[in-house]
């Protein structure tokens, strides 16, 4: 009962925390009109793609509900997403937006507003193709189901 009700309370939460984006791993990320996968890394404080941060990975910060990518000095703005109480980050370049997803469901059953094109049509993903994610520290944690935590 405890558990539901903290969970009730950390989704009015407004500001991500860097060990939350490393516990949720892997998002979405709307490039346009191309879909991708990418990864927060380094207990959060880091993050890889297919673009810019392919070959190194990419230092951030939060300051409340922002995110700076520090590398290329890019911020973003987190809010809640009304479908599953994951994250979503809008940059400022209004060219970029990451999403978290449901990790058992997979991100194919992300419904957010960022699966979807103009006219409606569920968006092809392309997944995460960087060297960077081979790496033991860059791998994304492996979720348990509850019985075999136990």
């Amino acid at each position: 009962r405890e558990s539901y009700f903290a969970s009730i309370e950390d989704s009015k939460r407004r500001e991500p925390l860097h060990w939350e984006l490393r516990e949720l791993g892997d998002f979405l990320i709307l490039f346009g009109e191309q879909m991708e996968m990418c990864r927060f890394v380094d207990a959060g404080w880091g993050f890889i793609d297919d673009r810019a941060f392919r070959a190194h990975v990419g230092t951030l910060r939060l300051i409340g509900n922002r995110m700076i990518l520090t590398d290329i000095e890019e911020g973003a703005t987190a809010t809640r997403d009304p479908d599953d109480w994951g994250w979503v980050f809008s940059c400022d370049n209004a060219f970029v937006s990451m999403a978290s997803f449901d990790r058992m469901a997979g991100p194919e059953a992300h419904r957010g507003a960022l699966s979807r094109d103009a006219e409606g049509k569920v968006r092809d993903i392309e997944p995460l193709w960087t060297h960077l994610k081979d790496d033991r520290r860059h791998q994304a944690i492996p979720w348990l189901p509850h019985k075999q935590m136990h």
